[in-house]
């Protein structure tokens, strides 16, 4: 039988051969997706983003319906959009917002056999007129827009036009919804209070899956009235950041099969240097 100095060695080894698998694996909260962002009025900000993960990808970033041709120079240095209350209302809510039209959207697709957790946005850096829209926070829907969740808290926009930096609020601080109930009546739902997306990550498990995820999101904008609003450009990276773990592939299979044909020679060879004592 094996001494305890055997037994003793042996635990350490298959210790680190697992550390060293697990480790292989799991990625620390990074960038996953960046826009530089460089319109002006139009309905598309063209540039194509930077995907840093072949098994996350994001499409570019376009505004809804309800939002229509900004102004080149008002909100200065801005890819801005006319938000109005015709022909639809001025929104009160974020989901009522949505359902309206009046947001910025982009998709975002998670391979077959990823797991990746999102848990902040950077560099939202927002103009507006005065009058624009008093309210924005960031939403997400994993069945083509059946259902929506806010991801993070809700910013709010002041009165002056000057360009902010709002990530703090998605990130940090708090939002409150009345989700979809009774028939998809978004009025009909509960009150119901989320996190910050850094407090509370939005997870999208697709480890299991053979086909790809996509998900929808779009930065919802509501109150106030008539106005332009949109996002600081002039190259301004908008940045959506996360935990990205790859389900084992073959490299990552083959390292974890190495280590178990380490761990048998080893066991064998202490089994040769260290020999039990005879009774």
């Amino acid at each position: 039988m094996p001494s305890r100095i055997q037994n003793h060695l042996l635990c350490r080894l298959c210790v680190a051969i697992l550390s060293t698998f697990c480790l292989s694996s799991a990625h620390s909260s990074t960038p996953l997706t960046e826009w530089a962002i460089t319109a002006t009025t139009g309905a598309t900000n063209t540039n194509a983003p930077i995907n840093y993960f072949t098994g996350f990808t994001a499409s570019e970033v376009t505004s809804g319906p309800n939002l229509y041709t900004g102004s080149a120079t008002s909100p200065a240095h801005t890819w801005n959009r006319t938000y109005t209350n015709s022909p639809n209302p001025i929104p009160y809510a974020g989901l009522q917002a949505i359902s309206l039209g009046n947001y910025f959207a982009f998709d975002t697709v998670i391979s077959a056999g990823w797991n990746v957790s999102v848990d902040s946005i950077s560099n939202l850096i927002l103009g507006k007129t005065a009058s624009a829209a008093t309210n924005a926070a960031l939403y997400y829907s994993v069945d083509n827009g059946a259902i929506w969740k806010q991801a993070g808290g809700t910013a709010t926009l002041p009165l002056q036009t000057t360009n902010q930096d709002y990530s703090a609020f998605i990130n940090t601080g708090f939002g409150t919804n009345r989700y979809l109930t009774n028939g998809g009546v978004w009025t009909n739902g509960p009150y119901t209070t989320n996190s910050g997306l850094t407090t509370s990550p939005i997870d999208f498990d697709n480890s299991s899956s053979t086909n790809q995820l996509t998900v929808n999101w779009a930065l919802a904008l509501w109150g106030a009235g008539n106005g332009r609003i949109g996002f600081s450009n002039g190259g301004n990276l908008l940045t959506l950041s996360g935990n990205v773990i790859a389900i084992p592939e073959a490299t990552t299979n083959a390292l974890f099969c190495l280590g178990v044909l380490v761990l048998v020679i080893a066991y064998a060879l202490i089994r040769v240097i260290i020999k039990p004592k005879e009774s």
